[in-house]
């Protein structure tokens, strides 16, 4: 999973902040990571948001799978608070003092209302490979370097599908579709992986597979284009001994038909 400081407020200025990878992140008014101008009680650097190590989302225990390793450190004359929220006075951290933090805690930067909410976003990876039953083991590496939990079995807690580059396309792969999951190549977790930090996800649209299906080969889109134009429609899926159908429905958002015929 990677973690996202959120602003509490919509304050003009201050952005959300997705963070990728472990380290040391700057927060003030200049020359840092996360930059807060909206208040005159914040110093030019002003706190830092430390990361020992990214840790995986378990969909099994519905928990991370690790403790979060993430400290808030004040580096400021006026101060940070933890969980300064609905007119509660929170922990005061002074300067040099820091405190651990979890997932859902409010950070206050000063006096005012700098305030950004912690909160982890799961990356649950459903692998499916053709080549392969295991993911490159360098890939791998990258993928927990940033949190994400790769799985074989295919579940609605996935929220990505990861295949190679000679995949067919399969029942699971059409679930996944009609789930609404993005299907992707490893190269999207590259690219978030060099980011750090940012103020979105990185898009998937070039990491996008080609499937293929009886030798056919299955242009996939970007998962955000697909909205109603399955309506109505039912797919049939398999060989001459066995066939999956599927039908879609816009208003439930699912599967609403699915059996096998042997």
């Amino acid at each position: 999973m990677v973690w996202v400081l959120d602003p509490v407020d919509t304050v003009r200025g201050i952005q959300k902040r997705y963070i990728f990878a472990a380290g040391t992140y700057k927060v003030g008014r200049k020359d840092c990571d996360v930059i807060v101008q909206t208040d005159t009680s914040i110093s030019r650097v002003h706190a830092e948001i430390a990361i020992e190590k990214m840790v995986a989302w378990d969909p099994h225990s519905g928990a991370p799978a690790s403790p979060s390793f993430v400290r808030v450190i004040d580096r400021s004359k006026y101060g940070t608070f933890v969980n300064k929220v609905h007119g509660t006075q929170g922990s005061r951290l002074h300067k040099d003092e820091d405190m651990m933090l979890t997932d859902g805690d409010a950070v206050t930067f000063g006096t005012g209302n700098a305030t950004f909410r912690l909160s982890f976003v799961p990356i649950v990876v459903f692998f499916h490979g053709a080549k392969s039953t295991r993911i490159d083991p360098s890939l791998h590496a990258v993928m927990k370097s940033i949190g994400a939990y790769a799985t074989r079995k295919w579940s609605n807690e996935c929220t990505h599908v990861l295949v190679d580059g000679s995949c067919s396309l399969t029942p699971e792969l059409l679930d996944a579709v009609m789930a609404k999951k993005q299907i992707m190549l490893g190269d999207w977790f590259e690219a978030m992986a060099e980011k750090n930090i940012h103020t979105e996800i990185p898009s998937c649209t070039q990491y996008i597979p080609n499937l293929t299906l009886d030798g056919m080969v299955i242009k996939m889109v970007d998962i955000n284009l697909i909205q109603n134009f399955l309506e109505g429609y039912t797919f049939i899926l398999g060989s001459s001994d066995k066939v999956v159908y599927y039908s879609f429905s816009v208003e439930r958002k699912k599967i609403i038909k699915y059996f096998i015929v042997d």
